[in-house]
């Protein structure tokens, strides 16, 4: 289908599907390694990531709500309220770029607490797992600048429904979309990494 020639407001739908497909990792909240083989230190660095990466998650599923709400207003020509409820989505998005800043914080918490893990292997492990993440963060956050380009664009779509506009807007989500597939696919590699770390040593 070619979204840019639309002129219906289903480049929404779109969207909210996969904004919501972009998830960090509430996983490293979880471990099989016994708490008392890791120190505290890092324990607590752990569930404080893990603490950010799902108020992330939290928020990028709000904006997916909010841009399927957008969907729903603009059917009914409500565009009042349609682009309320885009700026609503600028704001969970931002919400969302700022907290990535803090994970990364954290994440370099956790990389400094590894050094206290009795095994050099598992140290070595931890090291991969959380060198991936900050990779994900990092596309995470581009990610949010390109969700922000995307709502400007569509903003602009509801204001002037005019096939230029769509295009813009097709386009802009175009490149969301690139983020969404490389996040992903470096989730899938982070959780093989921490799973690896998580698994007792010589499995």
């Amino acid at each position: 289908m070619n979204f840019a020639k639309l002129k219906t407001p289903k480049i929404l739908m779109r969207a909210a599907l996969l904004l919501v497909g972009v998830g960090l990792l509430a996983y490293l909240v979880g471990s099989s390694v016994a708490a008392s083989r890791l120190p505290e230190e890092f324990v607590r660095a752990r569930q404080n990531a893990a603490l950010t990466s799902q108020d992330i998650v939290d928020l990028t599923k709000l904006t997916s709500e909010r841009l399927a709400e957008v969907n729903l207003l603009e059917l009914k020509g409500d565009i009042v309220r349609a682009l309320t409820v885009v700026a609503d989505a600028r704001t969970s998005n931002q919400a969302a770029y700022s907290k990535a800043f803090e994970l990364t914080q954290d994440l370099q918490e956790l990389a400094k607490s590894l050094g206290g893990v009795p095994s050099i292997a598992k140290q070595r492990e931890g090291s991969e797992a959380v060198a991936i993440e900050l990779s994900l963060v990092s596309e995470f956050i581009i990610y949010t600048q390109k969700v922000d380009t995307f709502l400007d664009a569509l903003e602009r779509a509801i204001r002037f429904n005019v096939e230029s506009n769509r295009a813009a807007a097709a386009a802009a989500l175009d490149e969301v979309n690139a983020k969404v597939v490389s996040i992903n696919a470096l989730n899938n590699a982070f959780r093989r990494a921490i799973g690896t770390f998580d698994a007792p040593e010589g499995e």
